[in-house]
């Protein structure tokens, strides 16, 4: 699907989210871990992963 332009994977049992990005033809992949921010173009906001998973202990 040339529309999908991001997939995000959010880990549920620690602080760990992978972002999986389309450039062009390829896809590149970003490991997010700790205090990260997670930034998709598309939806003009970042997200710092503390934020995400507020109130989760590690």
């Amino acid at each position: 699907m040339p529309s999908v332009r991001d997939i995000v994977l959010i880990a549920s049992d620690r602080r760990h989210v992978q972002h999986w990005r389309r450039d062009g033809a390829e896809w590149r992949v970003a490991d997010l871990v700790g205090t990260a921010v997670l930034s998709i173009a598309g939806l003009g906001n970042d997200l710092p992963l503390v934020a995400l998973y507020d109130g989760i202990v590690d």
